[in-house]
């Protein structure tokens, strides 16, 4: 690989990795009660994946 594709590598991974540290997703807990689906379910976990899949579908129609 180049320098400007692992550049871009890191770059994805770093806005990805701060996006799960904003949203909480790196506690075990939340993940954890978005798996209880018969006690407290918490959907903020498919919110997240709901909006990065938004974002990518919109990225993707942007590119190509």
């Amino acid at each position: 690989m180049n320098a400007a594709r692992l550049t871009v590598a890191f770059g994805a991974g770093l806005i990805l990795a701060l996006g799960f540290g904003l949203a909480g997703i790196v506690r075990p807990e939340v993940i954890v009660s978005f798996l209880d689906f018969t006690g407290a379910w918490a959907p903020g976990v498919m919110l997240v994946m709901g909006a990065a899949v938004a974002l990518t579908m919109l990225t993707y129609r942007l590119i190509f």
